[in-house]
């Protein structure tokens, strides 16, 4: 489904029903994601995978139910 979406710089999945599978290929296809929206989710964040996503700068977790442990692996997948 998500295959080369090397130019995609910003995406916003505010109160949509995306599902970890379909965020984690997401992730895979653009790599020069800077932003992305999260608001209102209801993923299971634990299964996200943030490794090398050296290009995000900005992601939008507004009345989601994201957990510590979830955060703290994405700020461990983070470069800066």
């Amino acid at each position: 489904r998500w295959k080369n979406l090397t130019q995609l710089k910003e995406i916003n999945f505010c109160n949509t029903s995306i599902d970890e599978v379909s965020l984690n290929a997401l992730l895979a296809a653009a790599p020069n994601l800077i932003t992305i929206a999260l608001n209102g989710s209801t993923l299971d964040f634990q299964a996200v995978k943030w490794k090398n996503r050296t290009q995000l700068k900005e992601i939008n977790f507004g009345y989601t139910s994201i957990d510590a442990a979830s955060f703290n692996a994405l700020l461990d997948a983070a470069p800066d």
